[in-house]
């Protein structure tokens, strides 16, 4: 057995008199060099010594690092930046060669890393004792930002911590509970789930806030909101902000939104202020008014007589360009072409803003149409003029109307309704098959109605792994990336699932229970079947958070099968009030309205939630 004979006491040998030597144990560092050199910096010396061989260089005596590599490499580092010098005497252990390999086994192998935990409590006892963050950030060599999210995770409740070190939390749940400091609440997700999912702990922590990116917070701003008392709750570990006083927003919303109503009631017979997004069910309570383009009086004939003038100079103006040749300063031609399509645009504007005066509600619609104030999707207000109230439309006496134009609130042909409405579903099924968490709920609510309602009544679901939706109706689906998507998954899944009774039953039974949960969120979506009526299926869509605008672009065959008179008031309700457009033949019309529109987020009826 071999004796050990090394020194226990410890030599300083100048740095530049080191080097690693080839019986250090380890070759893989586990850590970073560069938060080492910034402690042993801020300590203004090595707190644990080097153990060292002597190893000549030639004529000179060297020594070579056989415990202690990373702290020789965090020195260089410094002595190369100058921030110490090279010759800085370091405490070193002079040990034989024999004993060099069995210490360097020995302080490798048994040492035991330290737990993330103790590094979350060490920083913040060191900001509790009065260091600043910054300071902490300088010693570790890290940045101040890293520090503040090590002490958000230092203060969890003491039961996350003592799971989180024993192992029976992961990293990623203890971040989650950062989302509130209320120990109480993070330790009341745990007495319902001793083991909750990073999904359900952020749910449940988040269940009575609102989200920064919901209209109504986007409407008001951060700092209306913290100016009011309001408190924010800012995600660590994410980009998600909560607006933690659901009913101070709202009070807020409602606030600004009846100051906007208010200059508009002496103007009409009713203002309604709704402090939340307009949705479909919403402007279902309400219809347009029936109105007529009255002629203009001689001064707004004149008027618009003018603008046509200027908007035909300037056309001949943008003509001109598009036919000139190219010069040798393309940047110079686009900017003019820019110029004199802004200039169209702009005197295209204002002939639509003269047409829309001349809009005038019927003298029997006059008592009973007002204005609706809300928001939009995008925290935006909208204000929705000439509305009946539905409950009120049976006061209208019935009159022949005096416009070739569609009344009341726009509606798609019912065949143009069939296609969107399958269209529509096909996104909402794509949707919810990806959204696991949603899905399983409304299985769980469909479900559940069979016996506290004991009737049929749905969000859309008809629960079985059956597809009734009729998506072959729809050709804007048709050759369509969600249609690729979904046919793409469902083979994915037809491959995997065997086909005889007994065997799927048997697969069912050993997949784990992520499949599981992927298979019964793909079978409820097959079963979501909005085709005919999207209302029904409203409730899901905004939980799915499903954006139609960002799936369905402006296409000519949808404008070409639905009244020519209806393509050009859409038109012109977008700055397109071009009287020419109306000689144009219906299929010309339609090609011209799909490239205008397209980009501009506009909707048809049946895709407007």
């Amino acid at each position: 057995m071999h004796t050990m004979t090394s020194n226990s006491e410890l030599t300083m040998i100048p740095l530049n008199l080191l080097h690693t030597s080839p019986l250090n144990a380890r070759k893989t560092s586990t850590a970073s060099v560069e938060e080492l050199a910034a402690s042993i910096l801020s300590a203004k010396r090595v707190i644990q010594n080097l153990v060292v061989v002597p190893a000549k260089a030639g004529k000179k005596a060297r020594f070579g690092v056989v415990a202690g590599g990373r702290r020789l490499a965090a020195l260089s580092m410094l002595a190369k930046a100058e921030a110490i010098p090279s010759d800085w005497p370091i405490p070193c252990q002079i040990v034989s060669k024999d004993e060099a390999v069995e210490l360097s086994l020995s302080e490798n192998i048994h040492r035991e890393a330290m737990h993330p935990a103790d590094e979350f409590t060490g920083w913040a006892g060191l900001v509790d004792s009065g260091m600043s963050i910054e300071d902490v950030a300088a010693r570790h060599g890290t940045t101040p930002e890293t520090v503040r999210k090590r002490l958000t995770l230092a203060r969890v409740s003491p039961q996350v911590m003592a799971l989180y070190r024993g192992g029976e939390l992961q990293l990623d749940q203890v971040m989650a509970f950062t989302l509130t400091d209320d120990h109480a609440a993070q330790e009341a997700v745990l007495a319902n789930d001793a083991d909750p999912s990073v999904w359900a702990i952020r749910r449940a922590l988040t269940s009575d806030a609102v989200r920064g990116s919901d209209p109504r917070a986007v409407f008001v701003g951060e700092d209306a909101y913290i100016e009011a008392g309001g408190h924010i709750r800012r995600d660590m570990f994410g980009a998600d902000v909560f607006f933690e006083d659901g009913a101070l927003l709202n009070r807020l919303v409602r606030e600004q939104l009846d100051a906007t109503a208010e200059p508009l009631r002496s103007s009409t017979a009713w203002v309604d202020v709704h402090a939340e997004a307009l949705t479909h069910q919403t402007r279902g309570q309400y219809c347009a008014a029936p109105t007529y383009r009255a002629d203009p009086d001689a001064e707004t004939a004149s008027a618009l007589a003018a603008l046509d003038s200027k908007r035909e100079k300037a056309l001949a103006i943008l003509r001109k360009i598009e036919d000139a040749p190219a010069s040798v300063e393309p940047d110079a031609d686009d900017a003019a072409w820019t110029a004199a399509s802004d200039r169209v645009e702009s005197i295209e504007d204002e002939i639509a803003a003269v047409h829309a005066r001349l809009e005038v509600i019927r003298p029997e619609a006059e008592t009973l149409a007002g204005v609706v104030v809300a928001l939009n999707h995008d925290g935006s207000v909208v204000t929705l003029h000439h509305l009946i109230r539905a409950s009120e439309k049976g006061k209208l006496r019935s009159a022949p109307s005096q416009s070739d134009e569609p009344q009341g609130w726009p509606v798609d042909p019912q065949s143009v309704n069939t296609d969107l409405s399958a269209y529509l579903t096909g996104i909402a099924q794509e949707a919810m098959a990806e959204n696991v968490p949603v899905a399983l709920r409304a299985l769980a609510y469909q479900l559940a109605l069979g016996w506290i309602h004991a009737r049929w009544e749905s969000h859309g679901l008809a629960i079985s792994g059956v597809d009734h939706s009729q998506l072959a109706n729809s050709p804007t689906l048709e050759g369509s990336a969600v249609e690729a998507q979904r046919t793409a998954r469902h083979e994915a899944w037809q491959a995997a699932l065997p086909e005889e009774a007994e065997a799927l039953w048997a697969w069912c039974l050993a997949a784990d229970d992520a499949t599981i949960h992927a298979l019964l969120a793909y079978a409820t979506a097959r079963s979501l079947n909005g085709t005919h009526c999207v209302a029904q299926m409203t409730p899901l869509l905004a939980a799915l958070d499903v954006n139609p605008a960002a799936h369905w672009t402006p296409r000519p065959d949808y404008f070409s099968r639905i009244r020519k008179c209806v393509t050009l008031k859409i038109l012109s309700d977008h700055g397109h009030a071009d009287p020419a457009l109306a000689k144009l033949k219906r299929d010309q019309l339609a090609e011209k309205a799909a490239g205008a529109l397209a980009g501009t987020g506009w909707l048809p009826p049946t895709l407007t939630l």
